[in-house]
């Protein structure tokens, strides 16, 4: 997502295993591409007919808690919204139903993928754009051109960065912040014992 701006007048493209018709009108237009000719390709799903697509994996991952909150705010408000605070009505399912799958989808990845995986923290991406961004770069063997390389790294922000927004209360009960916790070490574990410590082969 990163790249896409940037190297789009040189014909290099990011793909998405779906069709997201803002992103394919604002600055996307390989969305719902996912073969050869993109770059990489985006997916959330997993399972044996998700991984078989694919020769290689970068399975960026987020800590569930902040994960959870922004797909909330994305169902309810858009790519850079923000749900209302009536909307959290139904947090307490939503919270459940997504944890499953935050943990479902990474060990999968982490599982059963055959390919070589390149894991990246979602935090350790934002705080360093510059060598995270390399280390992918690296991973799936693209020639680096250092030009187009620095104006993606000034650009990082990109028109789909939601802006940090502080509630007047926290939505995660201590019930659900112990869930959360579980969940996190159990996937964090998994990556550190098969990853060791970012590269599977």
């Amino acid at each position: 997502m990163l790249l896409q701006a940037d190297i789009l007048p040189v014909g290099i493209y990011t793909g998405s295993v779906y069709k997201d018709y803002g992103l394919l009108k604002n600055g996307f237009p390989a969305e719902s591409v996912f073969n050869g000719s993109v770059l990489v390709v985006k997916t959330h799903e997993w399972g044996p007919n998700a991984r078989s697509k694919f020769s290689k994996a970068i399975l960026l991952v987020r800590s569930p808690g902040p994960a959870i909150q922004a797909e909330f705010n994305r169902q309810s408000g858009g790519h850079i919204g923000f749900a209302s605070p009536d909307r959290y009505r139904h947090w307490q399912q939503f919270v459940n139903d997504k944890l499953r799958g935050w943990r479902q989808m990474n060990l999968d990845w982490l599982y059963n993928f055959s390919g070589p995986t390149h894991v990246i923290f979602y935090e350790q991406l934002v705080d360093n754009v510059e060598h995270t961004l390399k280390t992918v770069m690296n991973f799936i063997e693209v020639p680096m051109n250092h030009e187009l390389f620095q104006c993606a790294v000034e650009r990082k922000e990109g028109i789909y960065r939601r802006k940090k927004r502080v509630l007047n209360f926290d939505p995660y009960t201590p019930k659900m912040k112990e869930q959360l916790k579980n969940g996190q070490e159990k996937v964090y574990e998994a990556i550190y014992n098969f990853a060791a410590p970012a590269t599977k082969r």
